[in-house]
């Protein structure tokens, strides 16, 4: 007999299928000058993302390569960082419109770079060419409704040993009005043009609320005299806070953020206000422990043909957290009065691998340094890029498993020495991580749902009987007047029912006797 009470409904992102693939992208960078010698470029992943289409997924990536050579003219070396951005479409078995999409994205470059002299407008130019290799791993996700069925007379293979699996308690999304106050460093001779992203996401769940914070990054250039393109960098810390009534602290928040400027205000001396939006969407994740019958089937269609004879999920080995400490002198060239805090800081390229109980997590902390010169007083960009390899503890964790990393810069601070040619500087990084394992379940075709139009099958039981009792999990904001109203039973019933002390003491999660 199945108890109806017992009955749990969640959302999981079922395991539709994982696949890889390689992508080749050629690649060109112009260098000024006769190129004396050069070596391998250096490849840094700033930004992915992939889109599920109908047996294919659209990628977005965005690389920046650093390439160190040597001016033949002067004998000096120098660092030439370009980004690229490009868009691929990949076959991808199995993938649908609306599945999500976890994707890792591995660079390499292919030997075989060659050099080549180029004159344009009597300026020589040396133009560099050569390949990147992007190993891409992903796998496609679904959520589906996953029932939890505590009984053990109905036909199906019952879980020895209790598994933690993330469901999906609901999605959220707000958007922001952002007005950013605006000083540019010198007096613009056009128009301003204005792109922003936000970074150093968190969000975390609260009694109901969930907070969000992070930072708006936003790149300003615009044309000085003679045709002079200037470029900045501005940080504006964000911390907001939305009402979501059935969040609560045990709970996991997932955010990420689209900004976008709508217009730059600014006076005749260049003082101003940025206008923009940012759209937040997130998730509040809740981890479950299941020791009973597992069934599956997806809410808008029920039709046999649908059901498939396995499912794949994963479970939760486990989550740790930790803090690295970055701590390097930055040589600047000239000498420099001070750096404009805040510092535009974000850490890319993430790497790991899984070891027994740890999870080995590499990845590159990007700076942008806008630093005033002693002299004149001009303001210079200084990129630094430090790569860094920690340690984080995951008990349970081993080699085979799948980890989700994510990375947060904390803190960072820059201070000019003495000699005003080098710095020292100081970034506290956040790692979290969750080690998760797949896991295979057969299953027979499920339990459908009371609006199921299709007839049970003859070896179906026969449905039991309306139970004398219901169970109401209280939610925020609940009152025993308000449960009351909903069920259509009257306020001494429950408290009868529940031996209520006092009706006024009910708090989120407590279990109520709702008799019919």
């Amino acid at each position: 007999m199945i108890n109806q009470a017992n009955k749990v409904n969640r959302i999981i992102a079922l395991i539709q299928d994982g696949q890889e693939a390689v992508v080749r992208i050629p690649l060109a960078v112009t260098l000024p000058g006769e190129v004396e010698e050069f070596n391998e470029p250096e490849i840094t992943v700033i930004e992915t993302t992939a889109t599920a289409l109908t047996e294919e997924i659209f990628l977005e990536i965005t690389l920046q390569q650093d390439t160190y050579y040597v001016v033949k003219e002067t004998g000096l070396v120098n660092i030439a960082t370009t980004v690229h951005q490009f868009t691929q479409l990949l076959p991808a078995a199995g993938s649908q419109p609306g599945h999500m999409v976890q994707l890792a994205v591995d660079p390499h470059f292919e030997e075989g770079w060659l050099a080549k002299v180029s004159k344009e407008e009597e300026k020589q130019l040396t133009i560099l060419t050569g390949t990147c290799r992007l190993n891409a791993a992903f796998q496609l996700l679904a959520e589906e409704e996953l029932v939890v069925e505590q009984t053990d007379t109905l036909t199906g293979k019952a879980l020895t040993e209790p598994i933690k699996i993330e469901t999906v308690h609901s999605h959220f999304t707000e958007v922001v009005d952002l007005s950013l106050p605006l000083i540019l460093t010198e007096t613009p001779d056009s128009k301003v043009q204005a792109r922003a992203k936000f970074i150093n996401q968190r969000a975390a769940a609260m009694c109901g609320w969930v907070k969000v914070e992070g930072e708006v990054l936003v790149t300003v250039s615009y044309q000085l005299a003679k045709r002079i393109i200037k470029r900045e960098n501005y940080v504006y810390p964000l911390k907001k806070f939305f009402e979501h009534q059935t969040s609560n602290i045990e709970m996991d928040a997932n955010v990420a953020g689209r900004t976008e400027i709508l217009t730059c205000q600014l006076d005749p001396a260049g003082k101003g206000v940025l206008r923009g939006l940012l759209h937040l969407s997130g998730t509040l994740i809740k981890v479950q422990k299941i020791a009973d019958e597992l069934r599956s089937f997806t809410s808008d269609s029920y039709a046999p043909h649908h059901y498939k004879k396995h499912f794949e999920l994963e479970e939760v080995v486990g989550v740790g957290s930790s803090q690295t400490l970055i701590e390097q002198e930055i040589f600047f060239g000239r000498k420099v009065k001070f750096v404009r805090e805040p510092v535009a800081a974000e850490v890319r390229h993430l790497q790991h691998e899984i070891i027994h109980n740890k999870v080995i997590v590499r990845g590159t902390l990007h700076k942008e340094l806008f630093a005033v010169e002693a002299k004149n007083s001009t303001v210079f960009v200084h990129d630094v890029q430090e790569k860094f390899v920690h340690f984080v503890d995951v008990p349970g964790a081993a080699p085979g498993m799948r980890a989700q990393i994510a990375a947060r810069v904390e803190y960072v601070r820059v201070e000019v020495n003495p000699d005003q040619e080098t710095a020292r500087q100081v970034a506290i990084i956040e790692i979290r991580v969750k080690v998760l394992r797949r896991i295979k379940k057969d299953h027979q075709p499920p339990v459908k749902p009371p609006h199921d139009p299709w007839p049970k099958p003859p070896h179906y039981p026969t449905p039991p009987p309306a139970p004398e009792q219901r169970i109401y999990i209280v939610r925020s904001g609940d009152s025993v007047w308000k449960i009351a109203q909903k069920f259509g039973v009257s306020m001494e019933v429950i408290i009868a029912a529940n031996n209520l002390q006092n009706p006024n003491l009910i708090y989120p999660g407590q279990k109520l006797i709702i008799p019919l």
